[in-house]
This record gives structure tokens, C-alpha cells and sequence, in this order.
């Protein structure tokens, strides 16, 4: 067990230690879906995307954290635009993007360019506090292979008879694992 001592001075940022400035110091790039960024490839699998589905995954954010976006993680197979969303636990939607041309093979940002809040004015990057978030993706073709998870312990599904670019303002959120409908994202 570590033991701290009441009398140590904060490390600065940037030489390890803590902060006690109340901004978020930490990175949201590991936030990812299904609890972990891909790192077994048996774990997914490419699905052909149907244009009026729109798939979900559950991810945690652990503590308050500013973000610009949705790191998708994309196939060699690409050829579509792509537009990805956040939902908070209840279903309402925090923050999406535009419709953007894939690129292959890489952990693609997708910025915000929609934020919901209370205020109805979008302030970029998002701050998200701590609780469970649901990543939404939508293509606009059937060329691209979204990459899914095959096994996972969170919600994960789909919602049909929607329109790619277009985010509904509230959805119900998956509460079980669908294997191959899960997008594999973190945020950024």
C-alpha cells in the first residue's frame, strides 16, 4: 500500500506526481470503447455497414476530461464518409460531427462540430464529466468495413431507420452486447 506523505509539494505538470489545478490534465485518448483501445485482432471483425443503422458502444470516462472529438478505428476497406456522435448514459446527445471522407488503417479523429448542452452554445473542446458515454457511428455507403468488436462486457447495438448525418437529439442506449455492432473508437 502506498503511503503518501501530507507534507510533499505537487510535482509541476509535465514531471509526473498530481496537480491541484482544477483543468484537466489528463488524456482522454485512452477512453475507448468496450474498456480498452484495440490490441487483439480476434477481438473484432469488419462489418458491412447498412446506410439506415447507426452503431453503438459504451465507453467510461473516470474522471472530468476535456474532448475534441471521436478517434474511429478504421479498416483498409474504406470508400464511404463517416460520421460519429456521444451520447450521455440516459440517451441525450453531448456532442457530433460532420459527414468526412474515411481514411484506411488508422485511428481517424473525427472533430465535433455539434455540441448539445444546456446553454445551446457549443463550446469546444467538450468537457466530460466522470459516468458512462456511448459512442455512435453512422456511414453513408456500403464500400467501408467498420471495425467492431466481436466480444464484449458493455452495451452495444444499433439503432435502425436512421439517416447518416444525422443524430437524433435523444436514442435509447443499448444495455447488452450485441457482438459485431460495437464501433471501436476512443475519444480525443
Amino acid at each position: 500500500m502506498a503511503i503518501l506523505d501530507p507534507t510533499a509539494v505537487p510535482a509541476p505538470i509535465g514531471q509526473g506526481g498530481f496537480s491541484a489545478n482544477p483543468k484537466s490534465v489528463v488524456s482522454p485518448r485512452l477512453f475507448a470503447t468496450n474498456g480498452a483501445p484495440q490490441h487483439d485482432a480476434t477481438d473484432l471483425t469488419s462489418k458491412t455497414p447498412v446506410i439506415t443503422e447507426t452503431y453503438l458502444c459504451e465507453l467510461f470516462v473516470p474522471e472530468q476530461v476535456q474532448v475534441n472529438g471521436i478517434a474511429l478505428f478504421n479498416n483498409a476497406t474504406v470508400g464511404n464518409n463517416v460520421a460519429a456522435a456521444l451520447y450521455d448514459n440516459l440517451g441525450n446527445l453531448v456532442g457530433a460531427t460532420a459527414l468526412i471522407a474515411q481514411v484506411a488503417s488508422i485511428y481517424q479523429r473525427l472533430p465535433f462540430t455539434i455540441a448539445s448542452n444546456s446553454s445551446g452554445t457549443a463550446i469546444f473542446p467538450l468537457t466530460l464529466l466522470p459516468g458512462t458515454y456511448y459512442v455512435a457511428v453512422q456511414l453513408d455507403g456500403t464500400t467501408s468495413r467498420l471495425v467492431t468488436w466481436t466480444v464484449g462486457n458493455c452495451g452495444a447495438g444499433k439503432l435502425t431507420g436512421t439517416t447518416a448525418g444525422t443524430f437524433a437529439a435523444s436514442i435509447t442506449v443499448p444495455t447488452t452486447f450485441t457482438a459485431s455492432l460495437g464501433p471501436v473508437a476512443s475519444l480525443y
